[in-house]
């Protein structure tokens, strides 16, 4: 009996992997900071500022930065996060 084959090829030689830009670490690491600030969750975060929910992970995991005015945004709520929750009628 021959040796059974494995279902997927051996990997040779390492991958290339895209690692973020310096830039886009560090504006990950600012929303993920501003995100922390508040206690709240990813889907919780999302909702009470309005932003959308998929693009709240790409952006905490580096994968695209911020535009200006979110950035803009972001950094409001960073600073002030029940006011902006007051204005939106969120209520956090």
């Amino acid at each position: 009996m021959a040796p059974a084959t494995p279902p997927f090829e051996p990997l040779t030689e390492p991958r290339a992997f895209a690692a973020p830009e310096p830039e886009a670490v560090a504006s990950a690491h600012q929303v993920r900071k501003v995100r922390w600030h508040t206690g709240m969750s990813q889907a919780d975060f999302a909702a009470a500022y309005r932003i959308d929910l998929d693009r709240l992970q790409r952006l905490e995991l580096g994968r695209v930065e911020p535009d200006p005015a979110l950035a803009a945004y972001l950094s409001v709520i960073g600073r002030a996060p029940e006011l902006v929750a007051q204005a939106l009628g969120a209520g956090a």
